[in-house]
């Protein structure tokens, strides 16, 4: 008998916690907006924007770029619908080659020592590239982890390192989707292995 009540009271509280978790994803109900914390850290020949979410996030971000939340839009000043995005067209509006990607995630790992990369292992940040649709250059590298990794640890120049060194030898091919907005990202998840060590 109280094995059936258990299984009850099991199937109630999974009935419960399905309404209150679709309550939370409730596409009708706007989630709360992000309240954010800017801190600007002046380097040697940029400032770089530190930007802690209510949430657990840091951006990291070149203050000179682009804003983080500003959405690509059509170069008409048109908004881009969701659903845009789900279609094969718009899945990718910049494609980098098999040579290109490598060399993403090459620079990402020698721009850390093997002991910094040790102590970052098993935790990922995530990088959103923002590039010019009309040139194809990269203009803005943003950096995304959460507030609770080492990632708090490592200096800020290590990220202006990626930024300087993605900017000065990475370059798109943009697609006819890509060259119709005003700009075109990617990203990516990455836990830097760090650089080989010199002889």
């Amino acid at each position: 008998m109280r094995y059936y009540i258990l299984l009850i009271y099991l199937c109630l509280a999974q009935v419960a916690f399905a309404q209150d978790y679709m309550k939370y994803f409730d596409l009708d109900t706007p989630l709360p907006p992000e309240v954010s914390v800017f801190e600007t850290i002046v380097l040697e020949d940029c400032s770089y924007i530190r930007e802690t979410v209510d949430n657990g996030s840091v951006y990291l971000y070149n203050e000179g770029g682009r804003a983080r939340k500003e959405e690509p839009t059509y170069l008409n000043g048109e908004e881009v619908p969701v659903e845009v995005y789900w279609t094969e067209e718009g899945s990718f509006s910049v494609q980098p080659d098999a040579l290109q990607a490598q060399q993403m995630l090459s620079i990402v790992d020698d721009a850390f020592t093997k002991e910094q990369a040790d102590s970052l292992r098993g935790w990922y940040m995530f990088i959103e590239l923002r590039v010019s649709s009309i040139t194809g250059e990269l203009e803005d590298v943003f950096f995304h982890f959460a507030t609770t990794t080492p990632y708090e640890k490592i200096p800020i120049e290590v990220f202006r390192n990626i930024e300087r060194k993605m900017k000065s030898e990475l370059h798109f091919e943009i697609t006819n989707f890509g060259k119709s907005l005003t700009y075109s990202s990617l990203g990516w998840s990455q836990c830097p292995s760090g650089r080989a060590e010199s002889d």
